[in-house]
Parts: structure tokens; C-alpha cells; sequence
């Protein structure tokens, strides 16, 4: 059993603000709160990195249902 079964319905996606550009998605719950102590070292710097480049390199990020395509990324390439 998923001791944080929230987690598992919602993605954070920062995405380029250049179609084709890719960006990041992070499993958070439905206000967006990502669980950092639950992310791989990887994960955990490619999170605050994401979050040090937004308005510069990724758009502000959006919650959306986790699998849910993304309307505004033609090529979805978000890494999870």
C-alpha cells in the first residue's frame, strides 16, 4: 500500500517555454507540493534546479493529473 497515495495522482511540469525544449514533471499532490525527502538525489537536483530557472529557462510550472497530456507541449519530453 502507498503510504502517500496523492502523490501518485499529480504531476508538477515545468516545461520550455520552446516547443520541442522538453522540461520536468515531479510527483506532488493536487496544491503542487512536491515530497523532496521522497526524491532520488537525481530527482532532488533536477527539482531545484527546475525551480532556480523558472522565467528564464522553464515556464512557471502547472499541476496536472498525473498521465494527462500536456495541451501546450507538442513534444512531450518531461522527465519524471
Amino acid at each position: 500500500m502507498n503510504a502517500h497515495p496523492h502523490l501518485e495522482q499529480y504531476e508538477l511540469r515545468f516545461r520550455s517555454p520552446v516547443d520541442g525544449r522538453g522540461g520536468f514533471a515531479f510527483r506532488c499532490d493536487e496544491r503542487g507540493r512536491v515530497d523532496m525527502d521522497r526524491l532520488s538525489a537525481a530527482e532532488l537536483n533536477d527539482y531545484l534546479f527546475a525551480r532556480a530557472v523558472v522565467g528564464r529557462h522553464l515556464c512557471v510550472p502547472l499541476v496536472h493529473r498525473a498521465g494527462e497530456q500536456d495541451r501546450l507541449a507538442r513534444t512531450p519530453t518531461l522527465l519524471s
